[in-house]
């Protein structure tokens, strides 16, 4: 489980940077 944490909390932060080059990648994700 620890792994897939990880990978999901990656993500989440990836999602935030790209949201503030361009807020349609943040919407699609969500």
């Amino acid at each position: 489980m620890a792994a897939p944490m990880k990978m999901a909390t990656a993500t989440s932060t990836t999602s935030r940077r790209h949201g503030e080059l361009g807020g349609d990648d943040v919407v699609a994700m969500e």
